[in-house]
């Protein structure tokens, strides 16, 4: 079961970045002094705590595109004029969130659409 092994080990991964990139945003807010404003831009990410823990497959894709947003915004901050170690930390977070959690979704499908043809395939049998 290497497929169960990966989804795991990438949902795990997944929450990591998750609460590291939430924590990141408003410490690299104060660290670089920037308006409070900005500290906020962790908070729609609150939104998909629920299902990150239960380990959602729906709510992991939506994540991913939000992600891209915090994505674009990361990499605006590290080619720009000033940039600052916690911008690069930021960036690597997004991406690393947004691969582990695609892979979570992608394989938690290909393990359900595999179960479910087993399935149908029993009772077509009958």
């Amino acid at each position: 079961m290497k497929n169960s092994r990966v989804t795991a080990s990438s949902l795990h991964t997944a929450r990591w970045c998750y609460a590291a990139l939430i924590l990141i945003i408003p410490i690299s807010t104060f660290v670089q002094e920037l308006p409070w404003v900005f500290g906020l831009l962790s908070l729609p990410l609150i939104i998909f705590a629920r299902g990150l823990l239960r380990g959602n497959t729906r709510t992991l894709i939506w994540l991913c595109f939000v992600t891209l947003l915090y994505f674009c915004i990361a990499t605006d901050k590290v080619f720009g004029i000033n940039t600052h170690p916690l911008d690069l930390a930021e960036l690597g977070l997004t991406m690393l969130l947004f691969v582990s959690a695609m892979t979570h979704a992608r394989c938690t499908q290909k393990m359900e659409s595999l179960n479910g043809e087993e399935h149908d395939s029993e009772n077509n049998s009958i």
